[in-house]
């Protein structure tokens, strides 16, 4: 019999579970293999690839990401478990220290120093275990932590506790075990697994088998492909249309293209040139850290806070975004985020409510409710003469869900007006208010990012950051109603945008520890905050303007801001801005904030620090485009409430099994798709797995595999339903997949040696054993 093929494209998370999916689903293996192709390190991926600087750091804590399934998933496979993270460097931790001990004179408090701080007083000093469950530490056994790894890790592991921020190098190193876990796992099973280092760049039908074409050229054939690619770029359009034209007109501009951080150009942004920089999230902090103690630059505390001692190799950041302010810090709980506080969101069956929802209805004054419920119950717990918590918690059941009316419903249960939860200034600061000059924006942001770290150092004990937590945490819930069309059109350009808008502000921030280094270089001079909602334009010699670069209202959850000119006597001469010229002489950047007078800057570079959403219609990727061509693939579309439909930028997909939406609206047999491609399809793509959390990825991974087998096994007798259009409402927009949506399923989340192996990939030959996994 003819071995079945099944092809992953892209090596990343999502390609890892699918693995470990297949092996855990598989029932009649003879002759399967399963191929990952990726272009940088199969198993890692780009964004996690192991090679990269350790100043890159998760957002995300390192007891709250784990690639394992567990009972809180909505699957129908089976539960397997394994480490998180954090456990499994503990579990590496403690192995490498089980050898050490064998050395004379050596004790495990040498080489991981306070490691049972955390621990549970029970815990054995002798054995310096942690505590792990059994089927966490049968997993781990299962496959070797690869040599040297504890060595090269040794003082972030050391240091790391659950509610640590791990190196993006060191989750990219948990990614290749998992993956050579799972490859173990399969091939225990009889599923044999190679990787390919290249790219996709075409996929087309040949002889009922799906061909797949590499960027060197030569083809790969697959009965079954599953595409996971990550993040995609776009073609430039309106604004960066411009930009592009201008910097061919005048080779001396740079522009720093979005991309992940770590592919970004920044060499090419010289030292002391000052760079407007659009985008404040994560992609900001990220390029501000490789910019200055990438370049060598230091951060001293000095015993009055924080100080920037710079090199003189980094450039002057002039920043701006829509709300023109940073994301906010993380609190900093001492371990994992407590439990979302959500009475009113959580007590509604969404399963029963008609789709789609008008998510500005029926939603946003639900999660408001719960943020002011988490504010009060939070304030009660810390101060509890601050607030009668019955009558308040009443009269919010009784209020109307808006700002307004539930400040006005709270505040006469409060001890004194300054004690209540200002929501418009925490969800949306700096909505709406002009500034008298840079200097004055520059001294309102550094105070707002020092008030944020003060609540940060609070942990769980912030009625502010309770709040924003609540609000926060409701990404996801709300992601589970709306996947699939669940909201209306309107709904997504408005209520549930914001929600992912101010969400990602509250509760996808960095470290703390980042928040108080761009503080450092803000009263550095180094970063010059610009104001909110600022334009950018190219400007030609003598002052010719092209058309404005960035449309902050389609800045769907990214940024754009800018400078001030306050701390210029403070910065060394080599950072000081030069004055600009009445007119300059050759193309420039432009930047200004209409809320702040005086802050148009000048600057010959420009940095995209953050992503693109990617829009399958604007791809640039050839693969995507090769199935949009062929009419294999389609943009998904959601209703709106006159009856129309909308197009948006995801991936049309058939909800129960990811398998691909032909432009007919029939079923591909053999292509599935998953990921952060299909963000406005699904939602909820762009998150790790979380623990206890019915994760979507882990959710997705194991419909795509148990499609994947299913296929197989239907082959030879396709389902019907592959050949014909899916149903469809007399307004021609197909009916959404009803599936477990009770309110109940909701939850929150927040290489081995390798050798040449068959059509010249590369395979894990793994060794046998005994007790190969039933």
């Amino acid at each position: 019999m003819r071995s079945r093929r099944i092809a992953l494209v892209g090596g990343g998370p999502r390609a890892v579970s699918i693995v470990e999916r297949i092996a855990a689903n598989v029932s009649a293996a003879d002759g399967l293999e399963i191929i990952v192709i990726d272009d940088v390190q199969p198993g890692a991926g780009r964004v996690w690839r192991t090679d990269q600087t350790r100043e890159m750091c998760m957002n995300t804590l390192a007891g709250a990401v784990t690639m394992f399934t567990d009972a809180s998933v909505t699957m129908e496979g089976p539960v397997i478990p394994g480490p998180t993270l954090h456990e499994w460097c503990r579990l590496a931790w403690d192995s490498h220290r089980d050898r050490a001990s064998r050395v004379p004179g050596v004790h495990c408090e040498d080489v991981w120093p306070d490691a049972l701080s955390d621990f549970p007083a029970e815990t054995s000093r002798r054995s310096c275990a942690p505590p792990a469950p059994d089927p966490t530490r049968a997993a781990f056994r299962e496959v070797p932590v690869r040599d040297g790894l504890v060595d090269e890790f040794r003082d972030e592991i050391s240091a790391q506790r659950p509610g640590s921020h791990p190196s993006r190098a060191l989750f990219g190193e948990y990614l290749l075990w998992c993956f050579a876990w799972a490859k173990r796992r399969a091939e225990c099973a009889g599923v044999h697994v190679a990787t390919r280092t290249d790219r996709v760049v075409a996929l087309t039908e040949d002889g009922g088998r799906q061909s797949l074409e590499l960027a060197s050229g030569e083809r790969i054939a697959a009965d079954a492909v599953v595409l996971a690619p990550g993040w995609l770029d776009n073609a430039p359009r309106g604004g960066d249309a411009e930009i592009a034209r201008a910097i061919s007109a005048d080779s001396g501009l740079v522009w720093v293209r979005p991309g992940s951080p770590i592919d970004q150009a920044f060499v090419e942004v010289p030292a002391g040139a000052p760079a407007i920089v659009r985008g404040l999230g994560m992609g900001f902090f990220d390029a501000m850290a490789l910019v200055t103690v990438g370049r060598g630059g230091r951060f001293v505390d000095d015993g009055d806070g924080l100080r920037y001692a710079p090199s003189g190799a980094e450039p002057v950041l002039h920043v701006t975004s829509y709300r023109g302010v940073p994301y906010r810090a993380k609190s900093v709980y001492g371990g994992l985020p407590p439990a979302p506080i959500r009475p009113y969101l959580a007590s509604v069956d969404w399963a029963t409510r008609p789709r789609p929802i008008d998510f500005d209805a029926e939603l946003w004054p639900l999660i408001l409710k719960d943020a002011y419920v988490a504010y009060l119950t939070t304030l009660d717990r810390v101060e509890p003469d601050a607030v009668d918590l019955p009558g308040a918690l009443e009269s919010i059941d009784a209020a109307e869900g808006s700002v307004p009316a539930l400040a006005d419903a709270t505040i006469p249960f409060l001890r004194s007006p300054e004690d209540a939860f200002d929501a418009e200034a925490e969800l949306f600061p700096g909505r709406g208010r002009t500034f008298a000059s840079p200097a004055e924006f520059q001294t309102w942001v550094e105070d707002f990012i020092s008030r944020d770290l003060t609540e940060a150092e609070k942990g769980a004990d912030s009625p502010v950051k309770a709040a924003l937590w609540s609000v926060s945490a409701a990404r996801a819930f709300a992601s589970r109603i709306g996947a699939f069309g669940g909201f209306d059109a309107e709904s997504r350009s408005s209520g549930f945008r914001t929600l992912f808008a101010v969400g990602g502000m509250a509760g996808s921030g960095p470290p703390a520890f980042r928040n108080r280094q761009l503080l450092a270089l803000a009263q550095a001079g180094v970063v010059r905050f610009l104001g909110p909602a600022g334009t950018v334009r190219a400007e030609r010699p003598r002052g010719t303007e092209t058309a404005i670069v960035f449309d902050h209202t389609r800045a769907t959850g990214a940024e754009q801001a800018r400078s001030a000119n306050r701390h210029r006597d403070d910065l060394p001469e080599r950072l000081q801005s030069r004055d600009e010229p009445a007119e300059p002489e050759r193309w420039s950047f432009v930047a200004t904030s209409e809320a702040v007078p005086g802050s148009k800057v000048r600057a010959p570079v420009l940095v995209d620090a953050w992503m693109h959403a990617h829009d399958v219609s604007a791809s640039t990727d050839p693969l995507v485009r090769s199935l949009v061509e062929a009419g294999r693939a389609r943009a998904f579309e959601v209703r709106s409430r006159d009856g129309g439909t909308i197009c948006t930028g995801g991936i049309d997909v058939d909800p129960a099994t990811g398998r691909l939406v032909h432009v007919d609206g029939s079923v591909d047999e053999a292509v599935h798709a998953a990921g952060i491609p299909l963000n406005e399809t699904r939602h909820d793509t762009l998150i790790s797995p979380m623990p206890g959390a019915d994760a979507n990825l882990l959710r997705e991974t194991d419909a795509i595999a148990r499609s994947v087998l299913a296929g197989f096994a239907e082959r030879s007798a396709p389902d019907p339903r592959n050949h014909r259009p899916r149903d469809r409402g007399d307004d021609g927009v197909r009916s959404r997949d009803e599936d477990s949506l009770s309110s109940s399923s909701f939850t929150s989340h927040h290489v081995i040696g390798a050798q040449p192996g068959e059509d010249g990939f590369s395979s894990q030959v793994l060794p046998t054993r005994n007790d190969c996994f039933s």
